[in-house]
């Protein structure tokens, strides 16, 4: 059944009418979900037919589709089932440039910005130990969203995952110590300078309440991007 929904859909899936990959992503998405034994995905994962699904979603242009709810469900389904990319790790170049990219955590709406950057982080942390080719793809597109807040702005929670997402890229993934430390001063350098210039501002003490949590953000990122050491 599942395989014939697909076969249905019309190529290339990039202009293909959302309701059709909508409803096609969400059978796949949830093809686990009835699977036995548990647990579901690694059962999924063994059934061949299955595993062409995936990789032929994976090589397709679906990530370049319009809508908002396209791309939610495929990032979706490339962290549940993620342990196909390890079969296959030639696919994740591709895949990080797109959830890291305009078609992620840089998309001009605010829901597909807000899930692309926990699922991000969700998909580094699965797929670390195979992620140090990529830090740079990955740490650019971080930093070219937090250096345009203004333009694209995010929520607090959003902004500590992508800091975490940093910290594990940087600390897990078996990068050079040098290369490691480089990464690690851009990221955190423009934080304490900024946490700096707040403590030297002369309004600070005339109004705490605001630069509170000002504060409190910078040093709940320098936390977050420190968790992956903290579990070393």
């Amino acid at each position: 059944f599942l395989c014939d929904a697909l076969s249905k859909m019309n190529t290339p899936l990039s202009s293909a009418p959302t309701s059709d990959v909508e409803a096609a992503l969400r059978l796949v998405l949830h093809y686990c979900e009835g699977i036995r034994p548990l647990p579901g995905v690694r059962s999924a994962l063994k059934h061949e037919t299955f595993r062409e699904v995936l990789l032929w979603l994976h090589g397709s242009d679906i990530t370049s589709h319009h809508h908002r709810e396209v791309l939610i469900l495929y990032y979706d389904i490339v962290v549940r089932y993620s342990a196909v990319l390890k079969m296959k790790p030639e696919l994740l170049p591709s895949i990080l440039a797109a959830i890291s990219g305009t078609s992620g955590i840089q998309h001009s709406h605010p829901r597909v910005r807000s899930r692309s950057c926990y699922l991000l982080l969700k998909l580094v942390k699965a797929m670390k130990t195979l992620m140090m080719p990529y830090v740079a793809t990955a740490v650019g597109g971080i930093q070219g969203l937090l250096s345009n807040i203004s333009t694209l702005p995010l929520d607090p929670d959003d902004t500590l995952y992508l800091y975490e997402t940093i910290g594990l890229l940087l600390g897990q993934t078996g990068l050079e110590a040098l290369d490691e430390q480089t990464y690690m001063f851009s990221v955190i350098k423009p934080l304490i300078q900024h946490t700096e210039e707040v403590l030297a501002s002369p309004d600070l003490q005339r109004d705490p309440d605001h630069f509170s949590p000002i504060l409190a953000s910078s040093i709940a990122a320098i936390a977050f991007l420190s968790k992956a050491y903290s579990r070393q």
